[in-house]
């Protein structure tokens, strides 16, 4: 995928929406100013068949493709698969932009 997002640190909102199975931990990991792969948070599923839509608030996310083959944000599961069903990344206007 090709984001069309300015490099520097931008505050930005990844909603993912997946499919609640199994006992999968997974999280976002994305690249912040300290680290390649700060975690935006962790969600554990409780296999309850329902489609649900995680949020992740991220208030300084640099777009430099800093992770492995030069992305910006990944998601990691561990456990059970996770069925990702789409990622949404929104980008948030913040004072003077």
């Amino acid at each position: 995928m090709l984001w069309d997002i300015p490099p520097g640190p931008q505050k930005v909102v990844i909603m993912v929406t997946y499919l609640d199975q199994g006992s999968a931990e997974w999280e976002v990991q994305y690249d912040d100013s300290t680290q390649p792969y700060a975690s935006a948070g962790k969600i554990n599923c409780r296999d309850t068949g329902k489609i649900m839509t995680a949020v992740f608030p991220i208030d300084m996310m640099l777009f430099r493709g800093s992770q492995t083959a030069n992305m910006d944000f990944r998601i990691k599961a561990r456990g059970d698969d996770v069925i990702i069903q789409f990622v949404r990344v929104l980008r948030m206007k913040t004072a003077g932009r």
